[in-house]
């Protein structure tokens, strides 16, 4: 049985239903990492997509949800994109 190797972003586990993005490691090494972990590197946390980060309010120390895992997060972000765009 294979290795299930984990996340890039968040290190939980790959399952086989998920969907996930191909990015490439050290060495060649062929990784994956889920599709709301990238979108959230892209777009975001909520935070900063409320513009409440330290992007738009210096000083600001408003990032991910507190108490939420990196994959919540990612998670949070991404539906909060997937809302606001209607994509």
């Amino acid at each position: 049985m294979a290795q299930v190797k984990p996340c890039v972003f968040c290190d939980e586990p790959i399952l086989p239903d998920e969907q996930v993005q191909p990015i490439w490691g050290g060495e060649a090494e062929r990784r994956q990492v889920h599709r709301e972990c990238l979108l959230r590197q892209v777009v975001g946390s909520v935070a900063h997509q409320m513009e409440e980060c330290s992007c738009f309010e210096p000083g600001s120390t408003r990032g991910d949800p507190p108490g939420m895992t990196k994959r919540e997060a990612a998670r949070a972000a991404a539906d909060l994109w997937q809302m606001t765009h209607q994509f």
